[in-house]
Protein backbone atom coordinates (compact mmCIF):
# COMPACT_ATOMS: atom_id res chain seq x y z
CA UNK A 1 0.00 0.00 0.00
CA UNK A 2 1.24 2.94 -1.34
CA UNK A 3 1.63 6.41 0.81
CA UNK A 4 0.56 9.71 0.30
CA UNK A 5 1.81 13.35 0.69
CA UNK A 6 3.25 15.49 -1.70
CA UNK A 7 6.74 16.79 -2.87
CA UNK A 8 7.72 19.92 -3.37
CA UNK A 9 9.09 19.84 -7.22
CA UNK A 10 11.80 21.55 -8.49
CA UNK A 11 14.16 21.52 -11.79
CA UNK A 12 16.45 20.08 -9.88
CA UNK A 13 13.99 17.44 -8.20
CA UNK A 14 11.89 16.82 -11.99
CA UNK A 15 15.68 16.09 -13.22
CA UNK A 16 16.53 13.95 -10.49
CA UNK A 17 13.38 11.95 -10.72
CA UNK A 18 13.89 11.62 -14.60
CA UNK A 19 16.92 9.77 -13.90
CA UNK A 20 15.39 7.57 -11.40
CA UNK A 21 12.65 6.22 -13.43
CA UNK A 22 15.34 5.29 -16.06
CA UNK A 23 16.54 2.40 -13.43
CA UNK A 24 20.22 3.35 -13.62
CA UNK A 25 21.15 3.76 -9.93
CA UNK A 26 25.01 4.74 -10.50
CA UNK A 27 23.98 7.48 -12.43
CA UNK A 28 21.34 8.35 -10.36
CA UNK A 29 23.86 8.57 -7.47
CA UNK A 30 26.05 10.46 -9.43
CA UNK A 31 23.28 13.22 -10.51
CA UNK A 32 22.20 13.38 -6.27
CA UNK A 33 25.83 14.02 -5.66
CA UNK A 34 26.40 16.64 -8.31
CA UNK A 35 23.11 18.38 -7.52
CA UNK A 36 23.73 18.53 -3.52
CA UNK A 37 27.07 19.43 -4.46
CA UNK A 38 25.97 22.68 -6.62
CA UNK A 39 23.05 23.68 -3.27
CA UNK A 40 25.79 23.39 -1.05
CA UNK A 41 27.99 25.96 -3.12
CA UNK A 42 24.78 28.39 -3.72
CA UNK A 43 23.73 27.55 0.10
CA UNK A 44 25.45 29.83 2.98
CA UNK A 45 27.49 27.27 5.35
CA UNK A 46 25.43 29.08 8.25
CA UNK A 47 22.18 27.41 6.71
CA UNK A 48 22.19 24.21 7.64
CA UNK A 49 18.73 23.63 7.80
CA UNK A 50 18.43 24.89 4.58
CA UNK A 51 21.05 22.77 2.90
CA UNK A 52 18.98 19.57 4.86
CA UNK A 53 15.88 20.66 3.50
CA UNK A 54 16.84 20.99 0.11
CA UNK A 55 19.07 17.64 -0.14
CA UNK A 56 15.69 16.22 1.66
CA UNK A 57 13.93 17.22 -1.10
CA UNK A 58 16.05 15.50 -3.48
CA UNK A 59 16.45 12.56 -2.01
CA UNK A 60 12.21 12.37 -1.25
CA UNK A 61 12.38 13.49 -5.16
CA UNK A 62 14.15 10.09 -6.45
CA UNK A 63 12.76 7.44 -3.86
CA UNK A 64 9.18 8.64 -4.77
CA UNK A 65 10.31 7.73 -8.32
CA UNK A 66 12.13 4.74 -7.64
CA UNK A 67 8.89 3.48 -5.49
CA UNK A 68 6.33 4.32 -8.30
CA UNK A 69 8.58 1.98 -10.87
CA UNK A 70 8.78 -0.85 -8.01
CA UNK A 71 12.40 0.19 -7.67
CA UNK A 72 12.01 -0.44 -3.89
CA UNK A 73 15.77 -1.45 -2.96
CA UNK A 74 17.00 0.86 -5.11
CA UNK A 75 14.81 3.40 -3.04
CA UNK A 76 16.77 2.28 0.40
CA UNK A 77 20.19 2.57 -1.77
CA UNK A 78 19.44 6.06 -2.27
CA UNK A 79 18.77 6.77 1.20
CA UNK A 80 21.73 5.03 2.38
CA UNK A 81 23.83 7.22 0.26
CA UNK A 82 22.75 10.25 1.01
CA UNK A 83 21.43 9.66 4.76
CA UNK A 84 24.27 12.35 6.08
CA UNK A 85 23.67 15.09 4.37
CA UNK A 86 19.40 14.32 5.59
CA UNK A 87 17.64 15.74 8.74
CA UNK A 88 14.95 14.35 10.52
CA UNK A 89 12.11 15.66 9.99
CA UNK A 90 10.94 14.98 7.01
CA UNK A 91 7.84 12.86 7.45
CA UNK A 92 7.18 12.00 3.50
CA UNK A 93 10.74 10.54 3.12
CA UNK A 94 10.17 8.12 6.11
CA UNK A 95 6.53 7.78 5.09
CA UNK A 96 8.18 6.62 1.59
CA UNK A 97 11.01 4.26 2.65
CA UNK A 98 8.56 2.18 5.19
CA UNK A 99 6.84 0.92 2.46
CA UNK A 100 9.74 0.17 0.25
CA UNK A 101 11.67 -1.11 2.52
CA UNK A 102 8.49 -3.54 3.87
CA UNK A 103 7.74 -4.51 0.27
CA UNK A 104 11.76 -5.54 -0.25
CA UNK A 105 12.97 -8.86 0.60
CA UNK A 106 16.19 -7.55 0.64
CA UNK A 107 15.34 -4.51 3.10
CA UNK A 108 12.30 -5.73 4.84
CA UNK A 109 14.20 -5.69 8.82
CA UNK A 110 15.02 -1.89 8.32
CA UNK A 111 11.24 -1.18 7.62
CA UNK A 112 10.90 -0.32 11.55
CA UNK A 113 13.86 1.67 11.80
CA UNK A 114 12.15 4.13 9.69
CA UNK A 115 8.49 3.67 11.21
CA UNK A 116 10.35 4.65 14.36
CA UNK A 117 11.65 8.53 12.43
CA UNK A 118 7.90 8.76 11.84
CA UNK A 119 6.62 8.13 15.34
CA UNK A 120 9.16 10.26 16.63
CA UNK A 121 7.93 13.02 15.06
CA UNK A 122 4.19 12.24 15.53
CA UNK A 123 2.93 12.04 12.14
CA UNK A 124 2.69 8.55 11.42
CA UNK A 125 -0.43 7.30 9.83
CA UNK A 126 -2.59 4.33 9.43
CA UNK A 127 -1.01 3.32 6.09
CA UNK A 128 2.76 3.57 7.39
CA UNK A 129 1.20 0.91 10.25
CA UNK A 130 -0.25 -1.30 7.27
CA UNK A 131 3.44 -1.21 5.78
CA UNK A 132 5.56 -1.89 8.39
CA UNK A 133 3.32 -5.04 9.75
CA UNK A 134 5.46 -6.60 7.00
CA UNK A 135 8.63 -5.51 8.83
CA UNK A 136 7.58 -7.74 12.39
CA UNK A 137 5.48 -10.78 10.80
CA UNK A 138 8.97 -11.64 8.72
CA UNK A 139 10.51 -11.74 12.12
CA UNK A 140 7.57 -12.90 14.11
CA UNK A 141 8.26 -10.26 16.52
CA UNK A 142 5.32 -9.78 18.66
CA UNK A 143 6.30 -7.86 21.31
CA UNK A 144 8.07 -5.42 18.98
CA UNK A 145 4.63 -5.01 16.81
CA UNK A 146 2.86 -4.56 20.21
CA UNK A 147 5.32 -1.94 21.17
CA UNK A 148 4.53 0.65 17.69
CA UNK A 149 0.81 -0.52 17.82
CA UNK A 150 1.20 1.17 21.34
CA UNK A 151 2.79 4.11 20.59
CA UNK A 152 0.79 4.68 17.67
CA UNK A 153 -2.50 4.55 19.01
CA UNK A 154 -1.16 7.03 22.28
CA UNK A 155 -0.18 9.41 19.16
CA UNK A 156 -3.04 8.74 16.47
CA UNK A 157 -5.79 6.72 18.32
CA UNK A 158 -7.12 3.76 17.19
CA UNK A 159 -6.55 1.91 13.88
CA UNK A 160 -9.31 2.50 11.11
CA UNK A 161 -11.00 -0.81 10.52
CA UNK A 162 -9.59 -0.81 6.34
CA UNK A 163 -6.05 -0.32 7.65
CA UNK A 164 -6.35 -3.15 10.13
CA UNK A 165 -7.47 -5.76 7.77
CA UNK A 166 -4.94 -5.28 5.42
CA UNK A 167 -2.02 -5.55 7.76
CA UNK A 168 -4.15 -8.92 8.90
CA UNK A 169 -3.70 -10.00 5.44
CA UNK A 170 -0.08 -9.62 5.34
CA UNK A 171 0.17 -11.07 8.55
CA UNK A 172 -1.44 -14.15 7.22
CA UNK A 173 0.22 -14.48 4.02
CA UNK A 174 3.45 -13.88 5.79
CA UNK A 175 1.97 -17.13 8.41
CA UNK A 176 2.74 -14.61 11.40
CA UNK A 177 -0.14 -16.69 13.92
CA UNK A 178 0.25 -14.39 16.99
CA UNK A 179 0.46 -11.22 15.16
CA UNK A 180 -2.74 -11.39 13.47
CA UNK A 181 -4.56 -12.45 16.72
CA UNK A 182 -3.04 -9.56 18.29
CA UNK A 183 -4.34 -7.21 15.59
CA UNK A 184 -7.95 -8.69 15.98
CA UNK A 185 -7.69 -7.84 19.38
CA UNK A 186 -10.15 -4.52 20.25
CA UNK A 187 -7.68 -2.47 21.99
CA UNK A 188 -6.10 -1.40 18.67
CA UNK A 189 -9.14 -1.06 15.86
CA UNK A 190 -12.52 -0.59 16.14
CA UNK A 191 -15.33 -3.11 16.62
CA UNK A 192 -14.61 -5.77 14.47
CA UNK A 193 -16.34 -5.82 11.26
CA UNK A 194 -17.82 -8.87 9.02
CA UNK A 195 -14.08 -8.48 6.85
CA UNK A 196 -12.25 -9.05 9.85
CA UNK A 197 -14.11 -11.98 10.71
CA UNK A 198 -13.77 -12.83 7.31
CA UNK A 199 -10.11 -13.08 7.56
CA UNK A 200 -9.58 -14.65 10.99
CA UNK A 201 -11.80 -17.46 9.74
CA UNK A 202 -10.28 -17.88 6.33
CA UNK A 203 -6.99 -18.02 8.44
CA UNK A 204 -8.07 -20.90 10.72
CA UNK A 205 -9.23 -22.74 7.13
CA UNK A 206 -6.04 -22.26 6.27
CA UNK A 207 -4.72 -23.78 9.40
CA UNK A 208 -7.29 -26.39 8.91
CA UNK A 209 -8.71 -25.82 11.99
CA UNK A 210 -12.40 -25.87 11.67
CA UNK A 211 -13.41 -25.63 15.55
CA UNK A 212 -11.32 -22.37 15.76
CA UNK A 213 -13.48 -21.45 12.82
CA UNK A 214 -17.01 -22.07 13.52
CA UNK A 215 -16.22 -20.18 16.98
CA UNK A 216 -15.21 -17.10 15.02
CA UNK A 217 -18.40 -17.18 13.40
CA UNK A 218 -20.38 -17.78 16.60
CA UNK A 219 -18.93 -14.68 18.07
CA UNK A 220 -19.67 -12.65 14.80
CA UNK A 221 -23.09 -13.69 15.32
CA UNK A 222 -22.66 -13.16 18.99
CA UNK A 223 -21.42 -9.39 17.91
CA UNK A 224 -24.65 -8.58 15.53
CA UNK A 225 -22.19 -8.34 12.94
CA UNK A 226 -24.42 -9.84 9.73
CA UNK A 227 -22.55 -12.40 7.80
CA UNK A 228 -21.78 -11.85 3.86
CA UNK A 229 -21.85 -14.74 1.52
CA UNK A 230 -18.24 -14.72 1.83
CA UNK A 231 -18.45 -15.70 5.50
CA UNK A 232 -20.73 -18.49 4.82
CA UNK A 233 -18.89 -19.73 1.86
CA UNK A 234 -15.41 -19.64 4.40
CA UNK A 235 -17.32 -21.90 7.38
CA UNK A 236 -18.90 -24.56 4.83
CA UNK A 237 -14.99 -24.50 3.17
CA UNK A 238 -13.72 -25.56 6.76
CA UNK A 239 -16.33 -28.30 6.65
CA UNK A 240 -15.46 -29.49 3.61
CA UNK A 241 -11.41 -29.70 4.91
CA UNK A 242 -9.84 -32.99 3.58
CA UNK A 243 -9.30 -35.65 6.73
CA UNK A 244 -11.60 -36.27 9.80
CA UNK A 245 -14.61 -33.89 10.58
CA UNK A 246 -16.45 -33.53 13.53
CA UNK A 247 -19.83 -34.57 13.21
CA UNK A 248 -21.38 -32.54 15.88
CA UNK A 249 -18.91 -29.36 14.31
CA UNK A 250 -21.13 -29.88 10.99
CA UNK A 251 -24.36 -30.42 12.70
CA UNK A 252 -23.58 -26.95 14.35
CA UNK A 253 -23.07 -25.73 10.66
CA UNK A 254 -25.93 -27.13 9.72
CA UNK A 255 -28.27 -25.35 12.66
CA UNK A 256 -26.51 -22.12 12.56
CA UNK A 257 -26.69 -21.92 8.70
CA UNK A 258 -29.59 -24.04 6.99
CA UNK A 259 -31.80 -23.57 9.96
CA UNK A 260 -31.24 -19.71 10.05
CA UNK A 261 -32.49 -17.03 7.66
CA UNK A 262 -29.00 -16.57 6.51
CA UNK A 263 -28.56 -16.64 2.69
CA UNK A 264 -27.69 -20.13 1.37
CA UNK A 265 -27.29 -20.68 -2.03
CA UNK A 266 -26.59 -24.02 -4.64
CA UNK A 267 -22.96 -23.74 -4.16
CA UNK A 268 -23.05 -23.11 -0.31
CA UNK A 269 -25.53 -26.68 0.38
CA UNK A 270 -22.53 -28.72 -2.57
CA UNK A 271 -19.58 -27.64 -0.08
CA UNK A 272 -21.90 -28.96 2.69
CA UNK A 273 -22.87 -32.41 1.51
CA UNK A 274 -18.69 -32.56 0.54
CA UNK A 275 -18.09 -32.09 4.15
CA UNK A 276 -21.24 -34.18 4.94
CA UNK A 277 -19.69 -36.74 3.39
CA UNK A 278 -15.97 -36.70 4.40
CA UNK A 279 -16.98 -36.96 8.04
CA UNK A 280 -18.83 -40.33 6.86
CA UNK A 281 -22.35 -38.71 6.95
CA UNK A 282 -24.31 -40.07 4.02
CA UNK A 283 -27.33 -40.25 5.67
CA UNK A 284 -26.86 -36.49 6.69
CA UNK A 285 -26.06 -35.71 2.76
CA UNK A 286 -28.76 -37.90 1.17
CA UNK A 287 -30.85 -35.43 3.35
CA UNK A 288 -29.34 -32.26 2.57
CA UNK A 289 -29.79 -33.39 -1.08
CA UNK A 290 -33.19 -34.06 -0.91
CA UNK A 291 -34.02 -30.40 0.84
CA UNK A 292 -32.54 -28.95 -2.47
CA UNK A 293 -34.23 -31.28 -4.76
CA UNK A 294 -37.76 -29.96 -3.06
CA UNK A 295 -36.39 -26.10 -3.12
CA UNK A 296 -36.48 -24.93 -6.75
CA UNK A 297 -34.10 -22.45 -5.92
CA UNK A 298 -31.53 -24.72 -5.09
CA UNK A 299 -32.08 -27.47 -7.05
CA UNK A 300 -28.98 -29.47 -7.49
CA UNK A 301 -26.55 -29.68 -10.75
CA UNK A 302 -24.20 -31.59 -11.59
CA UNK A 303 -21.54 -30.90 -9.26
CA UNK A 304 -23.77 -31.72 -6.31
CA UNK A 305 -24.44 -35.06 -7.52
CA UNK A 306 -20.75 -35.80 -8.68
CA UNK A 307 -20.03 -34.89 -4.61
CA UNK A 308 -22.40 -37.70 -3.81
CA UNK A 309 -21.69 -40.49 -6.69
CA UNK A 310 -17.99 -39.62 -5.58
CA UNK A 311 -18.37 -40.42 -2.10
CA UNK A 312 -20.50 -43.24 -2.12
CA UNK A 313 -17.88 -44.78 -5.04
CA UNK A 314 -14.91 -43.92 -3.11
CA UNK A 315 -15.85 -45.77 0.09
CA UNK A 316 -16.95 -49.05 -2.52
CA UNK A 317 -20.69 -48.12 -2.42
CA UNK A 318 -20.80 -48.96 -6.14
CA UNK A 319 -25.41 -49.29 -5.47
CA UNK A 320 -25.23 -46.28 -3.43
CA UNK A 321 -23.26 -44.46 -5.84
CA UNK A 322 -25.27 -45.39 -9.03
CA UNK A 323 -28.26 -45.10 -7.25
CA UNK A 324 -27.30 -41.20 -6.80
CA UNK A 325 -26.10 -41.37 -10.74
CA UNK A 326 -29.60 -43.03 -11.67
CA UNK A 327 -31.50 -39.89 -10.23
CA UNK A 328 -29.47 -37.13 -11.42
CA UNK A 329 -29.74 -38.57 -14.97
CA UNK A 330 -33.59 -38.99 -13.67
CA UNK A 331 -33.53 -35.61 -12.89
CA UNK A 332 -32.62 -34.49 -16.41
CA UNK A 333 -28.83 -33.65 -15.80
CA UNK A 334 -26.40 -34.85 -18.03
CA UNK A 335 -23.48 -36.68 -16.60
CA UNK A 336 -20.06 -36.19 -17.96
CA UNK A 337 -17.75 -38.95 -18.12
CA UNK A 338 -16.01 -37.71 -14.79
CA UNK A 339 -19.11 -38.68 -12.90
CA UNK A 340 -18.91 -42.23 -14.77
CA UNK A 341 -15.39 -43.22 -13.75
CA UNK A 342 -15.78 -42.25 -10.50
CA UNK A 343 -17.99 -44.37 -10.36
CA UNK A 344 -15.73 -46.89 -12.01
CA UNK A 345 -12.84 -45.91 -9.87
CA UNK A 346 -14.52 -47.71 -6.56
CA UNK A 347 -14.76 -50.77 -7.86
CA UNK A 348 -10.73 -50.71 -7.67
CA UNK A 349 -11.10 -50.28 -3.79
CA UNK A 350 -11.44 -54.72 -3.51
CA UNK A 351 -11.41 -57.28 -5.88
CA UNK A 352 -15.64 -57.91 -7.64
CA UNK A 353 -16.72 -60.86 -9.99
CA UNK A 354 -15.90 -59.62 -13.47
CA UNK A 355 -19.71 -59.88 -14.38
CA UNK A 356 -20.51 -57.86 -11.96
CA UNK A 357 -18.05 -55.24 -13.41
CA UNK A 358 -19.68 -56.02 -16.92
CA UNK A 359 -23.37 -55.87 -16.18
CA UNK A 360 -22.44 -52.12 -14.54
CA UNK A 361 -20.43 -51.27 -17.30
CA UNK A 362 -23.41 -52.14 -19.50
CA UNK A 363 -25.70 -50.60 -17.01
CA UNK A 364 -23.72 -47.02 -17.24
CA UNK A 365 -23.15 -47.00 -21.16
CA UNK A 366 -27.25 -47.35 -20.96
CA UNK A 367 -27.05 -44.07 -19.12
CA UNK A 368 -25.61 -42.23 -21.60
CA UNK A 369 -21.56 -43.25 -20.59
CA UNK A 370 -18.98 -42.95 -23.30
CA UNK A 371 -15.74 -44.26 -22.09
CA UNK A 372 -12.32 -42.61 -22.93
CA UNK A 373 -8.56 -43.81 -22.92
CA UNK A 374 -8.91 -42.80 -18.94
CA UNK A 375 -12.19 -45.62 -18.26
CA UNK A 376 -10.13 -48.30 -20.01
CA UNK A 377 -7.14 -47.55 -17.39
CA UNK A 378 -9.64 -47.72 -14.56
CA UNK A 379 -11.02 -50.82 -16.15
CA UNK A 380 -7.75 -52.40 -16.39
CA UNK A 381 -6.80 -51.51 -12.59
CA UNK A 382 -10.31 -53.16 -11.24
CA UNK A 383 -9.68 -56.73 -13.64
CA UNK A 384 -6.27 -56.85 -11.96
CA UNK A 385 -7.95 -56.13 -8.96
CA UNK A 386 -9.96 -59.79 -9.27
CA UNK A 387 -6.67 -61.23 -11.06
CA UNK A 388 -9.20 -61.61 -14.03
CA UNK A 389 -6.44 -61.13 -16.72
CA UNK A 390 -8.22 -62.63 -19.74
CA UNK A 391 -11.30 -60.31 -18.92
CA UNK A 392 -8.89 -57.33 -18.74
CA UNK A 393 -7.38 -58.41 -22.09
CA UNK A 394 -10.29 -58.95 -23.97
CA UNK A 395 -11.58 -55.20 -23.17
CA UNK A 396 -7.64 -54.34 -24.55
CA UNK A 397 -8.65 -56.00 -27.29
CA UNK A 398 -11.90 -55.20 -28.03
CA UNK A 399 -11.95 -51.39 -27.50
CA UNK A 400 -11.74 -50.38 -30.65
CA UNK A 401 -14.91 -51.84 -31.59
CA UNK A 402 -17.02 -51.56 -28.27
CA UNK A 403 -15.75 -48.09 -27.04
CA UNK A 404 -14.11 -46.93 -30.69
CA UNK A 405 -10.93 -46.47 -28.54
CA UNK A 406 -7.38 -47.33 -30.00
CA UNK A 407 -5.31 -48.16 -26.41
CA UNK A 408 -2.64 -46.05 -26.20
CA UNK A 409 1.33 -47.40 -25.67
CA UNK A 410 0.29 -46.63 -21.98
CA UNK A 411 -2.54 -48.55 -21.62
CA UNK A 412 -1.16 -51.47 -22.80
CA UNK A 413 2.00 -50.89 -20.27
CA UNK A 414 -0.06 -50.43 -17.75
CA UNK A 415 -1.44 -54.14 -17.80
CA UNK A 416 1.77 -56.00 -18.61
CA UNK A 417 2.92 -54.06 -15.31
CA UNK A 418 0.66 -55.35 -13.89
CA UNK A 419 0.80 -59.08 -15.17
CA UNK A 420 4.45 -58.43 -14.35
CA UNK A 421 3.98 -57.57 -10.56
CA UNK A 422 1.33 -60.89 -10.40
CA UNK A 423 3.94 -63.16 -12.17
CA UNK A 424 2.38 -64.29 -14.70
CA UNK A 425 4.51 -64.22 -17.90
CA UNK A 426 1.95 -65.74 -20.22
CA UNK A 427 -0.04 -62.47 -20.35
CA UNK A 428 2.96 -60.45 -20.63
CA UNK A 429 4.28 -61.80 -23.50
CA UNK A 430 0.50 -61.63 -25.21
CA UNK A 431 -0.07 -58.44 -24.41
CA UNK A 432 3.06 -57.37 -26.00
CA UNK A 433 2.46 -59.21 -29.28
CA UNK A 434 -0.62 -57.67 -29.43
CA UNK A 435 0.44 -54.41 -29.14
CA UNK A 436 2.84 -55.17 -32.03
CA UNK A 437 0.05 -56.40 -33.98
CA UNK A 438 -2.32 -53.81 -33.17
CA UNK A 439 0.05 -50.82 -34.00
CA UNK A 440 0.82 -52.27 -36.97
CA UNK A 441 -2.30 -52.81 -38.37
CA UNK A 442 -2.79 -48.89 -37.22
CA UNK A 443 0.65 -48.19 -39.37
CA UNK A 444 1.87 -46.53 -35.96
CA UNK A 445 5.01 -46.85 -34.90
CA UNK A 446 5.81 -48.30 -30.66
CA UNK A 447 8.19 -45.69 -29.00
CA UNK A 448 11.73 -47.14 -28.60
CA UNK A 449 11.74 -46.85 -24.92
CA UNK A 450 8.50 -48.72 -25.12
CA UNK A 451 9.75 -51.37 -26.58
CA UNK A 452 12.81 -51.98 -24.64
CA UNK A 453 10.47 -51.78 -21.35
CA UNK A 454 8.16 -54.58 -22.72
CA UNK A 455 11.39 -56.58 -23.08
CA UNK A 456 12.64 -56.05 -20.39
CA UNK A 457 9.49 -57.00 -18.77
CA UNK A 458 8.96 -60.69 -20.77
CA UNK A 459 13.01 -61.08 -20.16
CA UNK A 460 12.70 -60.91 -16.34
CA UNK A 461 9.44 -63.02 -16.36
CA UNK A 462 11.11 -65.20 -18.56
CA UNK A 463 14.17 -65.55 -15.28
CA UNK A 464 11.36 -66.28 -12.62
CA UNK A 465 9.70 -68.91 -14.70
CA UNK A 466 13.12 -71.07 -14.94
CA UNK A 467 13.79 -70.42 -11.52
Amino acid sequence: MQPHGGVVYTPETNAIASLALKGNLSELLQALDTAYAKEERRVPRSSKEALESLAGLLVTSAVRACVSQRLLGHAVLVFDHCCHRIGSDNAKLWSLLVYAASNSEEHVLRAGNFFEKLLALGKVNSTDVVNVTACYAATQDLQGFRAILKRYVEKAGLLDNMSRNRAMTICAKAGADKLLTELASDQWSQTKDVVTYNLLMKYHVQKRNTAACLQTFCEMRKANVKPSEISIGIVLDSCALPGDQNKADLQHVYDLLVKSDLPMDRVNYTTYIKGLIQAGCFDKAAEVLEHMRRTSQLSPDRVTYSTMVKGYADKGDIAGGLKWLEQMIFDGISADTVVFNNLLQGCSLQAYDPLFVDDLLSKLMSLGFKPCTGSISILLKVFAKSCSWSKAFELLQGAGNRFGIAPEQRIYKQLALACRKADEPHWVHQIYTAMKEDFALRGEMIDVSTHRLMRSFCKQNSRLKKK
